[in-house]
């Protein structure tokens, strides 16, 4: 069993976290890139300007592939021939109704926008929970419902890829033992949400000592919110209360902790909360998707992580070749004996007809044009090498991107299009089964918790 105390639990996080954090390295500068300066000032961006935006590119051809509307849910049953014979109707209908009402009412396919994208840069996260049925509630709504039961609707949350961490002593994910996530709440919140339901295990005390959350950006440090930064992981192997288990829809932990800083400098755990049984399917409410596996390793390699040594290849030489032009200069030397053609040279429009007096010279001799600096024809060689590496590698080629030179036969260009159609259906596959994920623990929520509507 993982210790969950307090001292134990809180480096166990900051364990994952450096796990985590070694795997995004290059994320938040390959997102600036991605969008450019016209969209926000950069931090400090590396490799000049992105001439070459292969992000935006792949984000563009392969997010409306993945995402164009909501999702049409259906839903089966394995017992539904078995129902039908005994002369039961199953509630698969129902069921269905009832989670293609929530897609629609929850706009779920602006939440899939996030996370496909996430996944395409890191991976995707998606936190599936319960919360209390926003707006007003039609009385219809609470037939069946004690007056003092709240009438509740699943909700998905994306995550900041930078935000989750999970066990980093798992290499295979079937082994990961404990999920979790950062985020920051007011400290007066927490208190007055403590005062008003006792119930749901806050400890005043706690939060009050909990260090204050800090941020990152310069110009945010002013800002005085008296936020706390909260790590919360979900521990499926433990249980905390003998009473509550899987036959009643409780599957696993929930710790709350934060850091609290001590008069010495150094930082323990702390928790905000008693651990609370978490009530949902044995899963857990953590959906993480990614493209690629690698080996002995959980996390998962994105398509633009991928490539991301031979996107800044390509923008070296293609920088270098913009430089070089802008440094081409060309003009006009003329014999220092005959200062009157540079007059006329200067003067004269263009397509017009001038004289020029230029001695016992020839016109060739007295105005002898030149150039110099300017990219060399080298560069441009470079370019188009790892453009074609960079296309190899990705699979965007201009059989991906809709444009056919017509420099292939008919055969050829039919292959290339199988053979990129085949990356794209494996991507699509590895995001609809996290997007199916998600959608069975809503079901799950729909299905098992008569609060839920």
């Amino acid at each position: 069993m993982i210790k969950d105390d307090e001292e134990n639990l809180y480096a166990e996080v900051k364990a994952a976290e450096e796990e985590r954090d070694q795997h995004m390295r290059h994320f938040k500068k390959m997102v600036q890139r991605s969008h450019g300066r016209a969209y926000k000032k950069p931090g400090s961006m590396s490799h000049g300007t992105t001439l070459e935006n292969h992000y935006h590119e792949y984000v563009s051809l392969m997010l409306p592939r993945l995402i164009l509307d909501n999702p049409k849910v259906r839903v089966t049953s394995r017992d539904e021939s078995a129902m039908a014979s005994n002369g039961e109707i199953p509630d698969t209908e129902a069921l269905a109704h009832s989670m293609n009402r929530w897609v629609n009412d929850t706009h779920f396919d602006a939440i899939l926008t996030d996370y496909a994208t996430d996944g395409f840069f890191a991976w995707g996260a998606a936190y599936v929970y319960q919360e209390k049925f926003p707006g007003v509630i039609p009385p219809v709504a609470r037939q069946g419902l004690e007056e003092d039961e709240d009438v509740m609707r699943p909700r998905v949350m994306t995550l900041d890829p930078s935000t989750v961490f999970w066990d980093p002593l798992a290499s295979r994910r079937d082994d990961i033992r404990y999920y979790g996530h950062c985020y920051t709440r007011d400290r007066d919140d927490l208190l007055e949400e403590a005062r008003k339901d006792p119930d749901l295990g806050w400890r005043p005390e706690a939060i009050r000592a909990a260090a204050e959350a800090h941020y990152d950006e310069d110009y945010l440090e002013h800002m005085d919110r008296d936020e706390i930064r909260i790590y919360e992981v979900w521990i499926p192997e433990q249980r905390v209360d003998d009473e509550v288990g899987e036959q009643e829809g409780f599957n696993g932990t929930l710790y709350t902790l934060a850091g609290q800083a001590h008069e010495d400098g150094t930082t323990t755990g702390t928790f905000l909360r008693d651990p609370q049984p978490w009530f949902g399917p044995r899963e857990g409410p953590y959906v993480i998707w990614g493209v690629y596996p690698v080996p002995n390793d959980t996390y998962w390699l994105a398509p633009l992580a991928a490539v991301e040594d031979q996107v800044q290849s390509l923008n070296d030489f293609t920088n270098a070749f913009v430089e070089g032009a802008r440094k081409a200069k060309k003009g006009v030397a003329i014999n220092a004996a005959e200062p009157e053609v540079a007059d006329s040279i200067k003067t004269f429009e263009d397509q017009g007809v001038f004289t020029l007096q230029t001695g016992n010279l020839s016109i060739r001799e007295a105005v002898v044009p030149f150039e110099v600096g300017g990219p060399h024809s080298e560069l441009m060689l470079y370019i188009q090498n790892e453009r074609a590496r960079l296309e190899r590698v990705s699979g965007i080629t201009d059989t991906q991107r809709g444009a056919v030179t017509g420099a292939g036969t008919a055969t050829e260009v039919s292959v290339a299009d199988s053979a990129s159609n085949i990356r794209v259906e494996y991507v699509r596959k590895q995001f609809y089964r996290g997007v199916h994920e998600i959608l069975r623990r809503v079901a799950w929520y729909m299905r098992e918790d008569r609060r839920s509507r």
